[in-house]
């Protein structure tokens, strides 16, 4: 398992755990005892360069995707027989997880689980349009569920770079033509 440099910024930490987490607006979120309940939240709460920790029972299941537009840091805390504990599931036939397409933003993903689809699904779980985005010490499921790639990458003439550091593809799929 992967484990992640220390973490230096001057913003804000939104806490997110959905069995304890209530969603409210600013300043809700800041304490680590009274958690959110939700990422998109967080993401609403956030302003750019602040951090969001997933707490390590935090599992959200989505079904409508989460459009981040500025610089954050998703961060999850924990692990579980060798995963990330936080899980992201996209539970939708056609949306993704996240769509990042504002050019000039850092996103940086740490320590998340994205399980495979748990329903057929033909949207990427994490599309890439424009910014600057990294994961790191992630784990990616795909399955025969997942009609779409795991992640898409910017197209040719965006200034946007993507990186991937220690993370780990896996394909639950039994068939050959299944494509994660």
């Amino acid at each position: 398992m992967a484990t992640s440099s220390p973490i230096y910024m001057s913003g804000d930490v939104w806490y997110v755990q959905s069995t304890t987490g209530t969603d409210a607006a600013s300043p809700a979120g800041k304490n680590k005892a009274e958690p959110l309940d939700t990422l998109n939240q967080a993401n609403t709460n956030a302003v750019s360069g602040d951090i969001i920790a997933l707490l390590s029972a935090h599992t959200e299941t989505r079904t409508t995707a989460i459009t981040i537009t500025k610089s954050l840091t998703i961060v999850g805390v924990g692990t579980t027989s060798s995963k990330p504990a936080p899980q992201l599931i996209n539970n939708s036939a056609a949306a993704s997880l996240f769509v990042i397409n504002t050019a000039g933003i850092y996103v940086e993903f740490r320590n998340i689980y994205f399980p495979a689809q748990t329903q057929s699904c033909s949207a990427t779980k994490i599309s890439i349009g424009q910014g600057n985005v990294r994961f790191v010490g992630c784990y990616f499921e795909g399955s025969v569920l997942d009609a779409a790639a795991i992640v898409t990458l910017p197209t040719t003439g965006t200034e946007s770079e993507v990186a991937f550091d220690g993370c780990t593809f896996i394909s639950t799929g039994s068939s050959g033509s299944a494509q994660p």
